[in-house]
């Protein structure tokens, strides 16, 4: 008997290239150019590089303030990912976060929809996947996501769509065919779902600046998330 993934899921798969559409228009202004793993073991936030700030006229936001990179600092680490410690859903932590108040809103409001969120930093982004799986003359197949609190998740890639320096990749967890991973990007910055209902696990991440996201446990039953991640919208 083949195995078949919920409605829910297929919806989003079928939609998938509208998934990119608003939301990476709206970040593009700041794009540069281009089985869950054990947890990771934690590492002195004085390793970690400090934060930076990047003029907004660098990344053509008409605001003028400036854009605080890796706002906190990093307390565990693997090779492929870095976790902050913060709880982001704390009013403080927030700030630091948000590009703007409205954004700030935002996530405040969003906090009675969501059970966790937390700031991760990624080391390899897939559009360096994709580049150098071309490079390699061989596909793309398989990828690493980052889940909560120091945990990976390795992902089958089953198709993935460039347009440019855009693109989606979508395929499943390893060994959970009833899973939807999706990964939207633009250059370096990335949003994403991991939906796994054998595991329980669900994921959104919406991208924060290129190599940063902001991860997000949600409840189904509340959110609908949009396929390959982004903004979130609350299910009627």
């Amino acid at each position: 008997m083949k195995s078949r993934l919920p409605r829910r899921l297929v919806f989003g798969a079928l939609v998938l290239a509208l998934s990119l559409g608003a939301y990476f228009w709206r970040i593009a202004g700041r794009v540069p150019s281009p089985a869950s793993s054990p947890v990771a073991s934690p590492v002195a936030a004085a390793v970690s590089a400090p934060a930076a700030t990047t003029p907004v006229s660098a990344r053509a936001n008409p605001s003028g303030e400036e854009v605080v990179l890796r706002p906190l600092a990093a307390s565990q680490e693997t090779e492929r990912h870095a976790w902050t410690r913060e709880d982001a859903k704390t009013p403080e932590v927030i700030e630091r976060l948000a590009h703007n108040p409205e954004e700030f809103t935002r996530m405040m409001e969003e906090n009675d929809r969501i059970k966790r969120r937390q700031l991760v930093y990624r080391k390899e982004p897939v559009a360096l996947l994709l580049e150098q799986a071309r490079a390699s003359g061989k596909p793309l197949t398989r990828l690493t996501l980052p889940a909560l609190d120091g945990k990976e998740v390795e992902v089958e890639v089953l198709e993935t769509r460039v347009d440019g320096h855009r693109g989606a990749v979508m395929g499943r967890i390893a060994g959970r065919l009833d899973s939807l991973a999706c990964v939207g990007f633009s250059g370096a910055c990335e949003s994403f779902n991991i939906l796994s209902p054998s595991d329980g696990l669900y994921i959104a991440a919406d991208a924060r600046e290129p190599g940063e996201v902001i991860l997000k446990e949600i409840d189904p039953a509340v959110y609908a998330p949009m396929p390959c991640g982004g903004p979130l919208t609350a299910q009627n």
